[in-house]
């Protein structure tokens, strides 16, 4: 996920029961690969971990040692 997070779409709805918010992730071929771990009160909110999400995506290395050690 960290390597295609370019390709991936995403953005922030309703919830299903329509009380509140929450993100999800897209990979290339509109599967979902990721959402939010709780629905958000206010769409400001959700949308701002949403951003941090996609941001932190972005400067995660999938190769580097540092998240899955040296083995």
């Amino acid at each position: 996920m960290c390597a295609r997070h370019a390709m991936a779409g995403g953005g922030v709805q309703h919830t299903a029961e329509g009380g509140g918010w929450v993100w999800f992730v897209w990979d290339g071929g509109g599967r979902p690969v990721a959402t939010s771990a709780r629905a958000y009160e206010r769409h400001a909110t959700c949308r701002a971990s949403y951003e941090r999400f996609r941001a932190l995506l972005a400067a995660l290395d999938p190769a580097g040692p540092e998240l899955w050690g040296e083995s």
